[in-house]
């Protein structure tokens, strides 16, 4: 049992010497930005304009649709369908 338990010890001092030394590497971005990242914080910080391009075109489905709805309405009272 001495012979596992120092085997389990050295395997444990091991690791942590392994850990102390990812601890020790430090990694730093050296990427350069292609914008300056100050213009783009104060672009993202105003506010954008509403666009209402997807209301209307909602708006002009739903009226198309009525309008289908209606008009085969008043053929079928006609009794032309």
């Amino acid at each position: 049992m001495f012979q596992d338990a120092q085997e389990e010890l050295e395997r444990l001092e091991d690791a942590l010497l392994e850990e102390e030394e990812y601890e020790d590497i430090s990694a730093y971005n050296n990427d350069p930005a292609d914008i300056d990242l100050d213009d783009l914080s104060q672009q993202l910080l105003q506010p954008q304009p509403k666009s209402y391009t997807g209301f209307a075109t909602f708006m002009v489905i739903i009226t198309l649709v009525i309008v289908i709805l209606v008009t085969l309405w008043v053929l079928r009272r006609m009794g032309v369908l």
